[in-house]
């Protein structure tokens, strides 16, 4: 089980998890108790950033959206609009929030970019997510492994 500070008890307005041993998350860092203990670290209207890898398919990203919502009520996905439809292997960032989070900019924001992205929530990240259950200790696996031909760009 994942064990956080208690000290910081409900006093983060932001928390990052962007953890990898090698190229990899692993797996301990991927379940409904990690992120359980790390919500508990976040203000009232602290928002949970979780940079997760994935490849074509995106089923371990679509876990990890399933996973964070089971903890958090409020979630959305940005990603590169190619990795979001499970084309490529990449980057998606979760936020989430207890609070609902302000995304009416947000799009416009992420589209304008040099690496155009955009904002799955809603309907949208109901498709995303489908009927897959969270992940929790009993069942957690580190992120894929990216190609080795990935970084060779």
């Amino acid at each position: 089980m994942a064990r956080l500070p208690t000290a910081l008890t409900g006093t983060v307005d932001l928390l990052v998890s962007d953890v990898y041993a090698g190229a990899q998350t692993p797996a301990h860092l991927t379940t409904v108790e990690f992120y359980t203990a790390a919500s508990r670290l976040l203000a009232p209207d602290g928002v949970l950033l979780v940079n997760v890898a994935d490849g074509a398919g995106l089923a371990f990203a679509r876990r990890q959206v399933a996973t964070v919502r089971a903890v958090l009520p409020h979630v959305i996905v940005l990603a590169e609009v190619q990795t979001l439809k499970g084309r490529r292997f990449g980057n998606l960032v979760v936020a989430a929030s207890a609070a609902e989070l302000p995304t009416r900019w947000l799009p416009r924001l992420m589209a304008a970019g040099p690496h155009p992205a955009k904002v799955a929530e809603g309907r949208e990240l109901d498709e995303f997510v489908g009927s897959l259950a969270p992940v929790t200790d009993a069942d957690a696996v580190p992120s894929p492994k990216p190609n080795s031909s990935l970084f060779e760009r």
